[in-house]
């Protein structure tokens, strides 16, 4: 009986010890901006997003380079009570089981209009193509986070608290109509500007 319980208490060791180890399944982040305080603004830095057509997306990483998404986006809020921040109160992102409790990460918030791009990627690719005929707006922002500590019961544990209040970019490009007009009317100057090749008679 004793040999029983001697192996019982032997098990229940290594088992706290790799609990400990390892951590709770990995770890969470509760993805929500208005539990900091921190809205986000359109391109004029004045007005806060209150258009549920705008989403946020939250990406993790453990080198700072290279971001990985997390759980799906939430819609900004179209109340005026609640511009500025995406409805995410009860939130709760979960890490996979390659982030352990109390690791140090860096975290993105990646914003853009869902009725006009289906990704993140897709915000990001026509950004950085000079030829994307319309107006638009997108924008992230980059701070660290470390997973909560095993035991660690305070509230505001998983708050995204380093999340500080940032704008969107706004990218204008012409129409591919004025594109082509511009260049024809630069083939005419350059035209009309030659010397004429016709001989004096």
């Amino acid at each position: 009986m004793n040999r029983f319980w001697l192996l019982t208490v032997v098990i229940s060791t290594v088992s706290m010890a790799a609990f400990a180890q390892v951590g709770t399944n990995s770890g969470f982040v509760l993805f929500n901006n208005s539990k900091v305080a921190a809205p986000v603004l359109f391109a004029d830095g004045k007005t806060k997003i209150n258009n549920a057509n705008y989403v946020a997306q939250l990406f993790y990483s453990t080198d700072g380079t290279s971001f990985t998404a997390l759980g799906s986006t939430a819609a900004f809020s179209a109340l005026a009570a609640k511009a500025g921040y995406w409805s995410g109160n009860t939130k709760n992102l979960q890490f996979p089981d390659s982030i352990h409790d109390d690791q140090p990460l860096t975290l993105k918030v990646a914003i853009w209009d869902s009725t006009v791009f289906p990704s993140w990627d897709a915000a990001v690719a026509a950004a950085l193509n000079p030829g994307t005929p319309f107006r638009f707006q997108i924008g992230s922002e980059t701070f660290s986070y470390t997973t909560p500590a095993v035991g660690n019961l305070s509230p505001d544990a998983a708050y995204i608290k380093n999340f500080r209040s940032f704008e969107l970019t706004e990218y204008i490009s012409p129409e591919p109509s004025v594109v082509a007009l511009s260049v024809v009317g630069i083939g005419l100057l350059f035209w009309r500007g030659r010397p004429s090749s016709t001989p004096a008679g």
